[in-house]
């Protein structure tokens, strides 16, 4: 749960390079990276999903970017290849 926590924290990404960046890395790149190290286990997935289901509540917009990327998050979580059936069964009832 710690590691989970120190990636976590910057879940949204709202990153904007500067003009004339000359290493070339976007907001998409860094919400990209961010989604593989937080779907990249199961034993991550509970608390992605709760991390997810917490920040669309708060969200007052469900199109907003930052419940479709919770909800691109939770995709990614659950075509994880790390996590199984039995990892899903406990979190999907959480997503009605």
């Amino acid at each position: 749960e710690d590691i989970f926590d120190v990636t976590a924290c910057y879940f949204p990404i709202t990153f904007k390079a500067p003009p004339n960046d000359p290493h070339g890395i976007t907001g998409e790149d860094m919400k990209e990276g961010l989604k593989k190290a937080l779907s990249s286990t199961s034993l991550f997935c509970g608390y992605a999903i709760d991390m997810v289901i917490e920040t669309v509540e708060q969200g007052e917009d469900s199109k907003d970017s930052t419940t479709v990327d919770g909800l691109d998050l939770v995709t990614s979580c659950i075509a994880s290849p790390s996590v199984h059936a039995d990892d899903l069964a406990t979190y999907l009832p959480k997503l009605r």
